[in-house]
């Protein structure tokens, strides 16, 4: 079920995008008769306030039908994200059409001109299909709401963190420097001590392993020449005799 209405808003929301290039198209050559434009010849009328509400009425009665099917319909977030549309459709579905009712009822005029009923099912189908696409995005498949301004959130409070790190470290150094100052040690005097301890230091460390291997070889090879010195002449004087 879950995979038949994802491939519905997949689709729908295609066929959303290929109507555009047809009807501007359209449009360019024929001027659809509403509004001032509206004249005879486009088959049966009804009244116009009537026929504006007709189309406009998916607009207020999809999201009250898909918003409680939505994953999302209880956050704050979608409802205040779906409000803007919602009053808008409001006005056009039921203010605007009783306007309409009380400008031709001043008029006390009958022969206004009707609606025609195929642009009038045409709108309700062009309206029906945009409001499936936001009411259910909008509570279903919008799935950024819990990410929305978290990451400005971390990164101002990890730059609230390195401030306040830089500021503990200029604070320990100050109070040091202070304590310092306040035994009698200028810095330059401070730094010559570190300096001297450092190197009493490496003076104290015991010779490392490898260092006493290397005079130790050194030593014994020195030993070895001496006694090849002592060995060659007796060797030589036996020869002679």
């Amino acid at each position: 079920m879950a995979l038949l209405d994802q491939s519905f808003f997949h689709y729908s929301l295609l066929a959303y995008y290929l109507l555009g290039p047809p009807t501007f198209i359209a449009l360019r050559f024929f001027q659809f008769p509403y509004g001032k434009h509206n004249r005879l010849g486009w088959g049966p009328t009804i009244p116009p306030p009537l026929a504006w509400f007709i189309m406009e009425s998916p607009s207020i009665l999809l999201p009250l039908i898909l918003f409680p099917f939505g994953q999302h319909f209880t956050n704050p977030k979608a409802l205040v994200l779906m409000s803007p549309y919602l009053l808008h459709y409001f006005h056009r579905t039921f203010i605007y059409p009783l306007r309409i009712y009380q400008s031709t009822s001043h008029q006390n005029t009958k022969t206004t001109i009707g609606f025609p009923l195929i642009l009038t099912f045409n709108g309700f189908l062009t309206q029906a299909l945009n409001t499936y696409i936001q009411a259910r995005w909008v509570s279903h498949y919008k799935s950024d709401y819990d990410s929305d301004g978290d990451g400005k959130d971390a990164k101002d409070g990890n730059n609230g963190k390195d401030a306040k790190d830089v500021k503990g470290e200029k604070d320990g150094k100050s109070e040091n420097e202070g304590k310092d100052a306040k035994n009698g040690k200028p810095p330059t005097q401070i730094a010559a001590a570190a300096a001297a301890a450092a190197a009493a230091a490496d003076e104290n460390k015991p010779p490392s392993p490898s260092k006493d291997i290397a005079m130790s070889s050194s030593l014994d090879s020195s030993k070895l020449d001496v006694l090849v010195a002592e060995i060659e002449p007796a060797t030589a004087r036996d020869g002679n005799r």
